[in-house]
């Protein structure tokens, strides 16, 4: 976050975020071609998540 006081009242900023999250490749095991009971073929699964943003922000302090 930067801001920037324009007054010793009022102030701007301008900010940014990132934030991710991801699995072990072997967590889940997804079934490809269960189409019936007792068949075997399983893959397994890997999952992986990544956000960022940026924002803006002004604020004004009443004395």
């Amino acid at each position: 976050m930067l801001s920037y006081f324009i007054t010793n009242n009022l102030s701007i900023g301008v900010g940014g975020r990132y934030w991710a999250m991801w699995t072990q490749k072997d967590s889940e095991t997804i079934c490809t071609g269960c189409s019936y009971p007792g068949s075997t073929a399983t893959q397994f699964s890997k999952f992986s998540m990544e956000r960022w943003g940026t924002f803006f922000q002004a604020s004004y302090k009443v004395n």
